[in-house]
């Protein structure tokens, strides 16, 4: 039987692979393929939030769904703006990628974050590593980009993963310093981070 809560999980990793192509020298941007899957993410983000979602949280989502509201305005107008093949395919795929503020009804749940952030702990670092010698320029800082939501957390990490996340964060700084917004992404996190760390510094 068909469970959303397992595959959406997995549907993270595939969008981390996805934000590479352009930078991978793999054979990994078949365009239709990549449509099916997304269309397929987007079908479970949607039915996701009548089992994960609690309309508690609608006020506190309101600013996400505006954007949504204003990327669905964007695609209807693209189409009647496309003229030709080209254009076509860049709107839809745009459209796709446009609409992934969807999963916001899923990450309001405690147990949804929990199973996203494990499994793309537990399988996107060995995808990352494999797919590592076919990347190039800011691929890394697009693959990582998990690591620095992660990184908000750091004080409430173990001395272990405190250790990978800043080796992972280094990758990232260095990885291509050209990058800027990558870098500067990482550099915030960790300073929001370090907060946490600023009553202990006082009380000595």
């Amino acid at each position: 039987m068909f469970k959303i809560e397992k595959f959406i999980p997995i549907s993270i990793l595939l969008i981390s692979i996805s934000s590479v192509n352009q930078w991978s020298s793999l054979p990994i941007d078949n365009t239709f393929v990549w449509w099916g899957i997304y269309a397929g993410i987007l079908i479970a983000l949607y039915k996701a939030r009548k089992i994960f979602f609690d309309n508690a949280d609608n006020k506190n989502i309101l600013a996400i769904k505006l954007y949504l509201f204003w990327n669905i305005i964007c695609v209807i107008r693209g189409c009647f703006v496309a003229e030709n093949y080209w254009e076509w395919k860049a709107l839809v795929g745009a459209a796709m990628v446009m609409l992934l503020p969807l999963s916001i009804y899923v990450t309001t749940n405690k147990f949804m974050v929990q199973k996203i952030v494990s499994t793309w702990i537990q399988f996107g670092l060995i995808i990352f590593f494999v797919l590592f010698p076919f990347l190039r320029g800011e691929a890394i800082g697009r693959f990582l980009a998990p690591i620095a939501f992660l990184v908000l957390f750091f004080a409430s990490l173990t001395r272990k993963w405190k250790i990978i996340m800043i080796f992972l964060s280094m990758f990232i700084l260095l990885g291509d310093l050209t990058a800027r917004s990558y870098v500067l992404k990482i550099a915030i996190e960790f300073a929001i981070g370090a907060v946490y760390y600023i009553p202990r510094f006082f009380r000595g």
